[in-house]
């Protein structure tokens, strides 16, 4: 199964979810970054919290 696309072939889902967290129209890509450099720091928080590893 696709997802309906928009017209820069992103899913409409995500565009959807860009407006809502307060992303202006276009600025789905500055959203997906956000969101992997914001998991990338919570990675490393489990790992030195969890597993001793030192970052």
């Amino acid at each position: 199964m696709r997802l309906p696309r928009t017209g820069r072939g992103r899913p409409l889902e995500l565009v959807a979810a860009a407006r809502y967290l307060g992303y202006g129209p276009g600025h789905v890509g500055e959203m997906l970054d956000d969101h992997r450099r914001m998991t990338r720091r919570a990675r490393a928080v489990t790992e030195r919290l969890f597993y001793g590893y030192a970052s």
